[in-house]
């Protein structure tokens, strides 16, 4: 065994430039794909993340005006939509309807030392994240006894805190800040991905928000959450019979989708689908087919080099060496520099990648490019596809070096 990997190592010092040349373009080749399959794996986490809001869990109620005359009222009517509502459409769905969300929006002024300014303050209940992707980074969230007594808390987003605390270096939860000239204490610093008005919204407890601000209490949005809609025609059914529900609560005709707007963007998730599929397949086919010019390279390499050896292979067949000896030996060396090379290139790709996630890391970057990593199940197909492309490189070459003959070796310059 020894003498048989001295050989392909003797046979491979004696082509060093060629194989350094064909080496690169395997290793390039799998740092290509490597780096391809990283990018489109952030282009994927990143898209996938800036469109959480659009999850097919969540439909959204805006209340309008009606646009078509009904029982005898004129169209242009106002429609109001309150808290109970979302309750009593849970109750006619049960578990389709797990979660409801009530929303109110206020254009408040807010006052903290020296910063002045307007701002959309949202008055919810527990449980607001289902449809904003909102996470509480300091602090606490809104909770049952805060809507219950009524308190004069608020949640801010991070960016408002820069604003508001820029000479606090500390937690800023007990402070306080003004809200129309009413005092409201911080005991929640909020955070999200996705880039929407809720990154620039106060949060408060709805109740607190009706009690001051809007005691007709109407709300200004009203999210469900739902579930067991897995398909197109549920969604579509859903909807119809929603608007009809409402239709007959609130008094207008239950085909006029202007009285409500039903935001159910179910058809959003399959078209960032099939993107995001086309997107993966084309990475790859891109990744492969520059591994596969690295592979002609070896393919090419080794023929030139069993030519070289045609009088060596010649004799070795003449003094009995079988067919799968030579084959082994060419094998064996298109096997080594495929996998060599491909190993540099893959450990330079992944450092890449890793290098790259740490930096968007470190930067805060989240916009439509998001950890540019590759799986670990992807790294070891790599390495099956590396182990092959040399099997097949060697192929063709090693088909050549058993079919020569004593006369053609000894015939060979």
């Amino acid at each position: 065994m020894r003498d048989f990997f001295t050989e392909v190592f003797i046979a491979m010092k004696s082509n060093r430039t060629r194989i350094a040349l064909t080496g690169f373009s395997i290793g390039w080749g799998i740092f290509i794909l490597i780096v391809l399959i990283g990018s489109g794996n952030g282009l994927v986490n990143g898209i996938t993340s800036d469109f959480e809001l659009m999850g097919n869990n969540v439909v959204g109620l805006t209340p309008g005006e009606t646009s078509i005359s009904f029982q005898g009222q004129q169209k242009g009517q106002p429609v109001r939509l309150y808290e109970e509502d979302g309750y009593y459409l849970q109750s006619l769905w049960g578990d389709t309807i797990p979660a409801v969300v009530p929303v109110i929006n206020e254009s408040l002024v807010i006052h903290q030392g020296a910063y002045t300014s307007k701002i959309t303050t949202k008055g919810t209940t527990p449980g607001y994240d289902v449809a904003t992707n909102t996470r509480i980074i300091e602090g606490r969230d809104i909770n049952s006894r805060d809507i219950q007594e009524k308190r004069k808390v608020c949640i801010i987003p991070i960016i408002i805190k820069k604003l508001l605390f820029q000479n606090v270096s500390g937690s800023v939860i007990g402070r306080h800040v003004q809200l129309n000239d009413i005092d409201f204490e911080v005991i929640g610093v909020s955070d999200t991905k996705v880039a929407t008005e809720i990154n620039n919204s106060i949060i408060c407890p709805l109740s607190t928000m009706t009690a001051i601000f809007r005691p007709e209490r109407h709300l200004d949005e009203l999210h469900l959450k739902v579930d067991h809609l897995t398909t197109i025609e549920l969604n579509e059914a859903f909807n119809t019979r929603l608007l009809q529900t409402l239709g007959g609560m609130k008094s207008f005709a239950p085909t006029d989708v202007k009285a409500v707007t039903i935001g159910n963007y179910y058809e959003d998730p399959i078209w960032i689908n099939n993107i995001l599929t086309g997107i993966s397949f084309f990475v790859i086919i891109i990744g492969l087919a520059t591994l596969v010019s690295g592979v002609v390279g070896i393919s090419n390499i080794m023929l030139i080099t069993v030519k070289e050896r045609t009088r060596e292979l010649g004799v070795r067949r003449a003094m009995g060496a079988s067919r799968i000896q030579i084959i082994s030996l060419v094998l064996v060396e298109s096997v080594i520099i495929t996998v060599i090379f491909g190993y540099i290139g893959m450990f330079l790709g992944i450092g890449l990648t890793q290098l790259a996630s740490w930096f968007l890391g470190e930067l805060g970057s989240n916009g439509v490019f998001e950890h540019p990593t590759v799986d670990f199940s992807i790294v070891m197909g790599i390495n099956a596809i590396m182990l092959v492309a040399g099997l097949v490189a060697g192929y063709a070459p090693a088909r050549r070096a058993v079919d020569i003959k004593l006369v053609e070796a000894l015939n060979a310059r």
